[in-house]
């Protein structure tokens, strides 16, 4: 009786170790999938995270407009053209730039009454006009005979390369007091040629100043309605003169002055035409073409 028990003890035994470790999972009886102790850890729940607010991207925030600059506010130099565009590639020379001195770069003939000469390279001849981009010469300021050479057989360009840099210079430092001037009137119009308190009487005519200038004049220069006047070089203020300016009737003042050209300072005259309260326009007394 004790050895049959023994034995059903062990047959116990056996079934339950086939049961635990051999037995597939789906046939256990014992020991089911159930009753297994998992041996993988179990992730703890994570509480969400609450969603973040997505920032707008960079590219959809328009970029900051760029502060527009007041012109106004800083003094900006003029375009100054070059000396070829100025003198059509030494086609265009004015009259006012003669007489003057320059040195030969090529032989050249000379026409005398007792027949023909030539000048020899590095000789210095007097230049008395140029057109079409030949000089027309003399061998002395006084001489009769007379010679033509091309302006670049010549130092002639060599001589106003030296000038035009002295000239853009002075332009752009005449500019300059212009604007400082325009800016000194904060409420005037920037081209405003029409007559200070004072400037004309009754008449009309132009008064002038215990030192002989003449507000109206100096206005007009000091608001840019001509370039080419510096009232620093004004070596004479003329009396005003009645006159016919445009057709009807109006003042004539003429000035004499230092015209600063790209061929050197020019002593120069210009007359100021004043109608209706204002300087209408500048002319020079010479070729009667208008002052720029």
């Amino acid at each position: 009786m004790k050895a049959f028990f023994i034995t059903l003890l062990l047959l116990a035994a056996a079934f339950a170790f086939y049961d635990f470790a051999i037995a597939p999972n789906d046939q256990k009886l014992l020991f089911g999938p159930h009753s297994i102790p998992s041996t993988t850890p179990t992730a703890a729940p994570s509480a969400s995270a609450p969603a973040q607010p997505q920032s707008p991207s960079k590219s959809a925030s328009p970029a900051p407009a760029p502060t527009p600059t007041d012109a106004g506010t800083s003094f900006v130099p003029p375009q100054i053209a070059s000396l070829e565009e100025v003198t059509q590639n030494w086609t265009l020379i004015p009259e006012r730039a003669f007489p003057r001195q320059v040195v030969l770069k090529q032989p050249t003939a000379i026409r005398m009454a007792a027949g023909t000469a030539e000048l020899g390279v590095g000789t210095s001849v007097t230049a008395l006009a140029a057109a079409a981009g030949q000089l027309t010469v003399a061998p002395t300021p006084t001489s009769s005979a007379r010679g033509t050479v091309p302006v670049l057989g010549t130092d002639l360009p060599d001589q106003i390369r030296t000038t035009y840099e002295v000239w853009k210079s002075h332009r752009i430092e005449l500019a300059r007091k212009i604007w400082e001037a325009r800016q000194s009137r904060t409420h005037s119009s920037l081209a405003d040629t029409s007559a200070p308190a004072g400037a004309i009487d009754p008449a009309g005519k132009p008064t002038r100043s215990p030192d002989g200038t003449y507000p109206l004049l100096l206005a007009s220069i000091h608001s840019g309605q001509v370039n080419d006047i510096d009232p620093d070089t004004i070596s004479r203020w003329g009396s005003a003169q009645p006159g016919t300016v445009a057709g009807q009737p109006g003042w004539l003042v003429n000035i004499d002055f230092v015209s600063h050209t790209i061929f050197g300072p020019i002593p120069t005259q210009a007359q100021a035409q004043i109608a209706q309260g204002r300087v209408q326009r500048w002319i020079y007394t010479g070729s009667q073409e208008e002052v720029q």
